[in-house]
Parts: structure tokens; sequence; C-alpha cells
């Protein structure tokens, strides 16, 4: 919010908001996913499937 009290023209308050949204969506859906794709580890309920039970089954 301290960006929109800047003494900046709308436009350039409007083209920074733009930036600041752009790169959190990539750093969300690009670099997260990235991460977590290379990244593969079991889920809880698979790595410790003898000591849990599910409440729920995986498929419903």
């Amino acid at each position: 919010m301290a960006l929109l009290s800047w003494s900046h023209s709308k436009r350039e308050k409007i083209g920074i908001l733009l930036v600041v949204f752009g790169s959190a969506a990539i750093a969300r859906l690009g670099v997260t996913e990235l991460i977590r794709y290379l990244y593969n580890r079991p889920r809880p309920f698979m790595a410790y499937a003898s000591q849990v039970h599910q409440l729920i089954p995986e498929g419903g």
C-alpha cells in the first residue's frame, strides 16, 4: 500500500501493481510447481501406511 502513496502518476501506479501481481503469479504457478515436480516426495498417507488409519478412502 505504500506504493500507492508515492508521487507517481496513476498510470505508473497501475504498472507497478501489474508487475507485483505478475511476479507473484509467476512465483506461485511457475517456481513452486517446478520445485514440486523436481522434488518428489510421497504423500503422508502413503509414506506412513502401516501407522495411519485413513478416515476417508483415497478415491473418495
